[in-house]
């Protein structure tokens, strides 16, 4: 039998044994931990996939870079699923994320519960999405989370360490290409924008690997904290997987 749920879950399950030791990053001057700390003075974070060809897609793993807006590497992040997962789950695939710096040492991991995809099931809990996040300290930072809306896409956005929260708004129509597409992130308190998640389409001459639509990122419009900014991270990636990704 093929296992549909992500690796993560395992290696936590067996941290909480005592199997695993997870070790803990250090913190800088600052107090910010290790890593994060790289995203305070970015502007706009760029996501793009990074496609090996010669492959097989049934491995289940992608990979993505993220840069600045100069182009300059921040992270790399590797999705694991399982084939049974991409191929029969689609964008509601469950799967386990770890973000890693430029040297290669854990920053964040993401993850993600399998869920419904289908429009009929849009009022109950096993169809609305959502990503858990935690540093490599295997602490939880915070949650995204889809929320029923009638009209236009909405999901939470929730910090443990300073509850902050921020809801989501999404257009009322998505389309996977041929279009640019944006989301606005809305402070609970204050009622501002403090970021937009989005999608560029880029018209790309490798038709074979089908990379148009692997243009996504975060542009940062108010001041906020790096582990707040790492959640806004977790957010394009699972809009990214739910309204932009085709392959």
């Amino acid at each position: 039998m093929i296992s549909m749920e992500p690796r993560q879950s395992i290696f936590r399950e067996k941290h909480l044994d005592g199997g695993i030791n997870i070790p803990k990053l250090s913190k800088t001057s600052n107090g910010i931990q290790r890593g994060l700390d790289s995203l305070i003075e970015a502007e706009e974070i760029r996501i793009t996939r990074v496609v090996k060809r010669g492959g097989t897609i049934c491995k289940g793993v992608h990979q993505y870079k993220v840069t600045d807006e100069h182009g300059n590497l921040i992270y790399t992040a590797k999705e694991e699923s399982s084939c049974c997962c991409v191929h029969c789950c689609g964008p509601a695939r469950s799967y386990a994320m770890t973000v890693e710096d430029k040297v290669g040492e854990p920053v964040m991991h993401f993850e993600r519960p399998v869920r419904c995809d289908d429009a009929c099931w849009c009022c109950c809990g096993c169809a609305l999405m959502r990503m858990r996040v935690r540093n490599a300290s295997d602490v939880e930072i915070g949650e995204v989370a889809q929320k029923w809306s009638l009209w236009k896409e909405k999901f939470s956005i929730v910090t443990n360490l300073t509850n902050e929260k921020c809801t989501i708004y999404g257009p009322c129509l998505t389309c996977r290409c041929l279009t640019d597409m944006s989301f606005d992130v809305i402070s609970e308190d204050k009622g501002e924008v403090v970021a937009e998640i989005w999608k560029r389409w880029v018209q790309s001459d490798k038709a074979e690997t089908n990379e148009d639509h692997e243009h996504f990122g975060v542009t940062f419009k108010r001041p906020r904290g790096p582990n707040f900014r790492a959640l806004l991270i977790a957010s394009a990636f699972l809009l990214n997987h739910m309204f932009f990704e085709m392959s």
